[in-house]
């Protein structure tokens, strides 16, 4: 994400930055599928947010996009090929290529239907609230069963997020969108593992969403003096550190320990 900034910022398309950022991006597809949503952040952020004219961030996008696409197509037909030539048990999911499985009905049943905008709609349902619990369980560390609590995370979150979208926005909110988006509409949920690489992110715009209360007292209090104002400011941020020790004093551990499955 730091190189990606940087070739946003450089103002020739063919620099030292733009071969290190593809090449980045590229390992993390290859690591990982869910890598595609760096690269899916680096193309809108490099069209709308890069330096230089429509031109300049174009090529940009067309040096990335070649030297990321080529190499992850081929990849993706040799594992079509591997999957024809030697298939495993035609019950798994792995039967099933990622792009197979992101539109078939029923995660369990690799031979189930094409999905439908109602099931579409069904799972992005299941889905989100899914995902919201895990991100506050992160939080807490620990399991989070309050649905209170649960809303009141998701609202500070988008707040934050949405705070940085709009003063400041970057490569990190093109990367966070394109992540959680493509975990919301997936075919099978996941565990908390898979939000691994963006909690400083969930934290991050957490702490953002946090911070703009001071400011918003401070507005509403700016009439009765600035001693007023600053004892208010301190007085919320010492109640919010107070709160996040209260709620991580004993947090479970099975939360934050690496999550270990069979094969």
């Amino acid at each position: 994400l730091i190189f990606i900034r940087r070739y946003a910022q450089d103002e020739k398309w063919k620099g030292k930055f733009g071969y290190i950022s593809a090449g980045l991006i590229l390992a993390s597809f290859l690591t990982r599928y869910i890598g595609m949503a760096l690269f899916g952040g680096t193309v809108i952020y490099l069209l709308v947010d890069s330096k230089g004219d429509l031109t300049l961030r174009l090529r940009k996008i067309a040096l990335i996009s070649l030297i990321f696409l080529i190499p992850a197509s081929l990849w993706m037909v040799r594992g079509a090929v591997f999957r024809k030539t030697n298939p495993p048990p035609p019950g798994l999911r792995e039967f099933l290529s990622y792009e197979k499985e992101l539109v078939i009905t029923n995660p369990g049943d690799p031979h189930s239907g094409t999905l439908s905008l109602s099931n579409f709609v069904s799972r992005v349902r299941v889905n989100t609230p899914y995902y919201q619990d895990l991100t506050a369980d992160i939080i807490r560390g620990k399991d989070a069963t309050s649905r209170g609590y649960i809303r009141t995370i998701t609202i500070l979150l988008l707040c934050g997020f949405i705070y940085c979208l709009v003063k400041w926005r970057g490569v990190f909110e093109y990367y966070v969108f394109f992540y959680v988006l493509i975990y919301i509409v997936w075919t099978s949920l996941q565990g908390h593992r898979f939000l691994v690489p963006i909690i400083p992110f969930i934290f991050y715009y957490l702490m953002r969403a946090l911070l703009l209360a001071p400011h918003v007292l401070s507005l509403l209090m700016k009439k009765l003096g600035d001693n007023y104002r600053i004892l208010g400011e301190r007085t919320i941020i010492l109640g919010l550190v107070v709160m996040a020790v209260h709620g991580n004093w004993s947090s479970d551990v099975n939360i934050i320990r690496a999550e270990r499955r069979e094969p």
